[in-house]
């Protein structure tokens, strides 16, 4: 038997009339909790309630904020810095676990699973890789790359990564050097957060478009768009 889904009373109007703020990003943690980024503050949300459950103020932009065990990182951008952070779930403790050298007026996404930590660098076209204690592993060179932003791990040691210019979306493998498995730009327009379900299909926003676009494990942008209706302000990033 389906089971209907029913929107929650948190919505992008109400998210953005909190202090005035603007978010950067929103992601569901396992236990149902919405995770957001915002510049000055970086909160959790009850979303059968719509109330804010746990909230921290940050001196900077907490841009991105992923659940990975049990604990929640942020990328937090202050000055010419990218520091990654992380807390506990109620957002009481927290940790700093790498800082990098990032000069772009715009940052990119992280990614944190299969024990690893992915920063797309904006400034030297790069995917940065760290264990989740902030221990450097290794670069890896985006080729051909304009403005990399949302990056995605997955399991078979790749890494997906959008690019908000070159209107496409590439997997590249994490081992080795860094070889393109495959690349899609066909019928995305400025691509933004992307995420992957269980099975290998691809969920990107896409900016321009006003839509989320599902690829196929293989690359292939042949599936039907899902069209965000009414959406009042562009989205960021998915939620899956």
């Amino acid at each position: 038997m389906a089971h209907k889904m029913v929107p929650s009373l948190i919505t992008c109007n109400s998210l953005l009339k909190t202090e005035g703020k603007y978010y950067y990003s929103v992601n569901l943690s396992a236990d149902g909790h919405v995770i957001c980024g915002m510049n000055g503050k970086a909160e959790v949300w009850d979303a059968e309630k719509s109330e804010i459950k746990y909230s921290t103020r940050v001196a900077g932009h907490m841009f991105d904020m992923k659940e990975y065990g049990d604990h929640l990182y942020g990328a937090l951008q202050q000055g010419d810095a990218l520091t990654v952070v992380r807390y506990d779930r109620q957002l009481t403790n927290r940790d700093t676990i790498l800082s990098i050298t990032y000069k772009a007026n715009s940052l990119s996404q992280i990614d944190v699973r299969y024990c690893k930590i992915a920063i797309t660098d904006l400034d030297n076209k790069l995917i940065k890789l760290y264990t989740t204690d902030g221990e450097f592993m290794r670069d890896i060179q985006q080729k051909d790359a304009k403005h990399p932003y949302g990056v995605c791990l997955m399991k078979d040691d790749c890494v997906l990564v959008s690019d908000f210019e070159a209107n496409s979306v590439t997997k590249y493998r994490i081992d080795g050097n860094g070889d393109i498995v495959w690349r899609c730009d066909d019928r995305l327009r400025k691509p933004n957060g992307l995420c992957v379900n269980e099975w290998g299909f691809v969920f990107v926003t896409c900016n321009a478009a006003g839509n989320i676009c599902l690829l196929s494990p293989q690359g292939n942008c042949s599936i039907t768009h899902y069209q965000l209706i009414a959406a009042t302000v562009p989205p960021h990033d998915c939620l899956i």
